[in-house]
């Protein structure tokens, strides 16, 4: 989802996304990306804007485990530092 604009069935797969992981008991992280360093891992235009339904693990291998049970699903994993602006 580019520039924030999501179609209807993009909406509709970002929700079956956050609902299936919330019924796993996760806790994803859904919207706009406002992690910089996930652009470059993922291939994304780093001048763009994009929405999209996330996950984050302490550390790597739980990350790894989690994409090896749900693939084809994951989209992609990326080493990201999370900080708070409040």
């Amino acid at each position: 989802m580019q520039n924030n604009q999501v179609s209807a069935q993009g909406r509709e797969r970002m929700t079956q996304a956050e609902n299936s992981l919330k019924a796993q008991k996760y806790a994803p992280a859904v919207g706009p990306f406002c992690e910089p360093d996930m652009t470059g891992p993922l291939r994304l235009d780093p001048q763009a804007e994009y929405q999209g339904v996330r996950l984050y693990f302490a550390e790597e291998q739980q990350a790894r485990t989690f994409v090896d049970a749900y693939q084809p699903g994951v989209v992609g994993t990326a080493k990201v530092k999370l900080f708070c602006l409040d």
